[in-house]
């Protein structure tokens, strides 16, 4: 097993709790009690769509407890999503067609208009000191003329310390056995396991690629009586965060399926680029000390 995903969007700039910061001259209220990451500017040109990250290192001396996330998107935002990275990445920002690595693990994601995440009372994601950030924005100018603007995550942190939460974390069902032929369509892949401890989930994160149709989530008391929790009609460059309550107990069945259409003359494999593929169902989990989940490799 196989186990994801860290990292996180584009940043250019942080205001963090108890740390000294140069005054903004403007942009949206930063949190009482967190940090604002400021995501810009960019520039887009007409009919231009990009990936960009950004890397940040958190300074603090102690592990950080994150309680709500809240994006204030700025022009030409399709999609944003942010990470913790396992591996670090290049500091700085940069283009990353890559929609995910295994190396980036999703705190939070969203589209136009997504009004944030908060975390349920008492729960939070304990965040490692020293972490490095990423944070991914997908930026695209439909119109004809050039838009600059500046996107902002305001990342509200807990007042107590971290022993004090039960700690969120993820639990992914998915595969990377998957190789689909050229010119086919409606090809399925599907993978399941019984979970092993009790859990319960606050959030959603289904991930494929550009061949992606569908995607659903299975979950019983055994795999006879399973039935469908989420399904989604997948639509490329939306990498939606669906808020979802599930109550998990220990030994539950889960399944994942995942459909595609190749249309392509080649053979579609699994990867980490937009012209490979994956699949994976990642729950946002508590209680939860650490990443977990069952993926078939």
């Amino acid at each position: 097993m196989r186990i994801l995903w860290a990292g996180l969007l584009l940043v250019v700039g942080m205001a963090a709790c108890g740390a000294k910061e140069d005054p903004a001259p403007t942009g949206p209220a930063k949190p009482d009690h967190g940090y604002q990451v400021v995501a810009g500017p960019y520039t887009l040109n007409p009919a231009e769509e990009k990936y960009f990250c950004f890397t940040m290192d958190m300074v603090e001396s102690d592990d950080i407890s994150i309680v709500k996330f809240t994006p204030i998107e700025g022009k030409g935002v399709h999609h944003l999503a942010v990470f913790r990275t396992l591996a670090r990445e290049q500091q700085s920002n940069f283009e990353c067609p890559e929609l995910i690595k295994n190396t980036w693990v999703p705190l939070f994601a969203g589209g136009v208009g997504t009004p944030g995440v908060t975390l349920p009372d008492g729960v939070a994601f304990d965040v490692p000191k020293k972490t490095q950030i990423l944070v991914q924005l997908h930026l695209v100018n439909a119109g004809s003329t050039p838009i600059t603007d500046t996107t902002y995550i305001n990342i509200e942190t807990g007042t107590q310390p971290a022993s004090s939460y039960q700690h969120a974390n993820i639990f992914a069902v998915g595969s990377q056995k998957i190789d689909i032929p050229p010119s086919t369509t409606g090809y399925t892949v599907t993978s399941s396991c019984n979970v092993s401890k009790n859990m319960k989930t606050f959030a959603v994160f289904p991930h494929m690629h550009q061949h992606g149709t569908t995607m659903k989530f299975e979950q019983g008391t055994t795999a006879d009586d399973a039935t469908v929790k989420y399904s989604i009609q997948w639509q490329f460059g939306n990498q939606p965060m669906v808020p979802i309550e599930l109550d998990i107990k220990s030994g539950d069945f889960m399944r994942v399926t995942c459909e595609y259409d190749n249309t392509t003359s080649s053979p579609v494999t699994f990867g980490e680029s937009s012209n490979n593929e994956m699949c994976y169902f990642v729950m946002f989990a508590y209680p939860a000390e650490a990443i977990d989940g069952c993926i078939e490799d």
